[in-house]
């Protein structure tokens, strides 16, 4: 119904599957603070993202002009006329079907930012209602905003991988953003076909009790991967950083994934990570991982 902004893709849990109840969290470490261009400017930046965000991907066919109108204060002009075109689109159905979308920004971490623009990668769980029920899911967006007379105005959304990202220039900051992005990869993937290698690739990018975690449970995944012949896959969307201190990151990870059990057809869902990784000998190792589940999991 919402084309092309909705976030309501078919989702599955993250951590259950095929291969039963894998590893979904690990001791975490720091804290959610960030002080680059000040702690005040970057809450005010995460603020404008997930207020845009929500309001973008809700509505209410009883009051769709309204909240139409209180949006569009939030919007960039060109981004305002995409939005318009959805609500011209979605008003048939909408009145129709009695359509209400509600979307909750769970978490959210800046992927880059200058003092006029800014990619933000926010975790979002929907829920939409309609004279046939309802369906709440959850999935990961990108959102670029510009700033606009001391606001922040939302430019563009995207559910996929983002075509002309922000990225942080800090050295530090990017090593920690594709360290995150590496092990999030690696943990996305695992196939029947070669389990063993999989799961060492992930190790390989890991530490501590995170690394401890997932060794432990390796000869149970190997096991169920093989029996059920499943192959999971995973594709980085983005990632933004949380915290950074001097030998201390945490990441958030938004991914699709999919999943193919034997000769069945794939299944697609979202994977959401929140990984937490120490420097150590002037590498970025994953030390703890935790899955943001869905609604609908």
């Amino acid at each position: 119904m919402a084309a092309g902004l909705s976030l309501s893709a078919a989702c599955q849990p993250s951590g259950e599957s095929a291969l039963g109840q894998r590893p979904t969290a690990y001791p975490a470490v720091g804290e959610s603070s960030i002080a680059t261009s000040g702690p005040a400017a970057r809450r005010a930046l995460i603020a404008a993202a997930e207020g845009a965000a929500e309001a973008v991907l809700g509505y209410d066919y009883r009051t769709l002009d309204q909240d139409a109108a209180q949006t569009r204060s939030l919007l960039t002009p060109a981004f305002r006329r995409s939005y318009n075109n959805f609500v011209g689109r979605l008003r048939v159905s909408a009145e129709k079907q009695h359509a209400r979308a509600s979307a909750t920004v769970v978490d959210a971490a800046i992927i880059g930012s200058t003092a006029t623009r800014a990619s933000v990668l926010v975790f979002v769980d929907q829920s939409l209602s309609t004279s046939a029920g309802r369906r709440d899911t959850g999935s990961s967006a990108v959102l670029t905003l510009d700033s606009r007379h001391g606001r922040w105005l939302l430019a563009s959304l995207e559910t996929g991988a983002p075509k002309q990202p922000v990225v942080d220039a800090r050295p530090p900051a990017r090593a920690a953003l594709a360290a995150a992005a590496a092990v999030a990869d690696a943990y996305a993937d695992l196939s029947w076909q070669h389990p063993t290698a999989d799961i060492e690739r992930v190790l390989s990018l890991s530490s501590g009790e995170f690394r401890a975690a997932y060794n432990a449970a390796a000869p149970e995944l190997i096991r169920r991967t093989t029996e059920s012949r499943t192959t999971q896959q995973g594709s980085v969307i983005a990632a933004g950083l949380d915290v950074l201190r001097a030998d201390r990151a945490q990441v958030l990870v938004g991914l699709t994934g999919s999943t193919q059990i034997g000769e069945g057809q794939p299944s697609s869902h979202a994977v959401r990570l929140v990984v937490t990784l120490e420097r150590r000998d002037g590498s970025w190792l994953a030390t703890a991982l935790r899955v943001v589940p869905t609604p609908d999991g």
